[in-house]
């Protein structure tokens, strides 16, 4: 359940409407808690055994991004993905990342830090936390992998609408190399897309 309408205020900034939800949630787990650590159980795909290999919300998402070959679409979600890793990286805690891009000289970038830095994404956080007893880093370990997965998605159906453009132009040139070439490109992308979806429970 999404928390907070900041969509509608952000959309006109967004150039690439398949990718805007996906790149938002992703931004709003870094802006809001980007330099926590996760705490996944040790029976976990990607449980750490040791302190210093254990990996914050902003690692975990930028890995998962560099594995893929995988940027965002959006040039203002791209430049504040950006804004915030250089921070990062210079050691810099949350909240003095946050106050630097939200003081910073690109204006578009303060918007969005303060539309998706202090909303949480899904509603009832707290009561979760509080019923569940869990740590935040352990919460986290439940939604950030998720929500890593339907950015993946995104990009697939994102690829999948311009192989179908592709293939319209190519049938409108009777280019038979190049309509079976892209129909054979977008078999293996909607293989990809099925298996994605069934990760994320949406198809069996």
């Amino acid at each position: 359940v999404q928390g907070g309408d900041f969509s509608s205020s952000l959309a006109r900034l967004e150039e690439n409407k398949i990718m805007a939800k996906a790149e938002r949630d992703l931004l709003n787990f870094i802006l809001t808690y980007g330099t926590t650590t996760l705490e996944f159980q040790s029976d976990s795909e990607f449980y750490a055994d040791s302190e210093d290999e254990r990996r914050t919300v902003f690692d975990f998402i930028s890995q998962a991004l560099e594995e893929d070959d995988a940027h965002f679409s959006n040039s203002v979600y791209k430049a504040t993905y950006d804004a915030y890793a250089e921070d990062y990286y210079d050691g810099y805690a949350q909240d003095e990342i946050v106050k630097h891009l939200l003081d910073g000289p690109d204006r578009n970038i303060a918007y969005v830090v303060s539309q998706l830095s202090m909303t949480e994404v899904y509603e009832l956080t707290i009561k979760n936390l509080r019923d569940a007893m869990m740590s935040r880093g352990s919460w986290l370990t439940k939604f950030v992998p998720k929500a890593i997965l339907v950015f993946q998605s995104c990009r697939l159906e994102d690829k999948e609408n311009s192989l179908k453009q592709e293939l319209a132009q190519a049938q409108k040139e009777a280019d038979s190399g190049r309509i079976l070439t892209v129909m054979n490109e977008l078999i293996e992308i909607r293989k990809t897309m099925k298996a994605v979806k069934v990760r994320l429970g949406r198809e069996k």
